[in-house]
């Protein structure tokens, strides 16, 4: 009778280690859904943070080259308006350069 009990409690424990097996597989392919999971929803953040900062990039580019734009038309009118004193300011400002040039070759 002893021995009846203890293959009973051996196939048990066999049944109980099975179970256990079973609920420690099932726990780690939910553990590597949710991580992967995880991965996904940050690969896809960032990916949405990068389209929206290229966005945001294009837009104060767009918006520079406007007033580059506007700078250089701005100018035009000016020389076009004064082309006399824009030639003199321009001989001015080239003579000026070539002094500070000179003064740095000599020392």
């Amino acid at each position: 009778m002893a021995e009846h009990d203890v293959s009973a409690e051996i196939r048990k424990l066999r049944s109980d280690f099975a179970t256990l097996q079973n609920d420690v597989a099932d726990l780690t392919d939910a553990i590597r859904r949710s991580s992967a999971d995880r991965i996904d929803d940050a690969r896809s953040s960032a990916s949405d943070q990068l389209r929206e900062s290229r966005a945001r990039l294009r837009r104060q580019a767009d918006v520079a080259r406007a007033r580059g734009r506007e700078a250089v038309d701005e100018l035009e009118e000016n020389i076009s308006g004064h082309p006399m004193s824009s030639v003199a300011m321009a001989f001015g400002a080239g003579f000026i350069a070539a002094k500070l040039i000179d003064l740095g070759v000599r020392r």
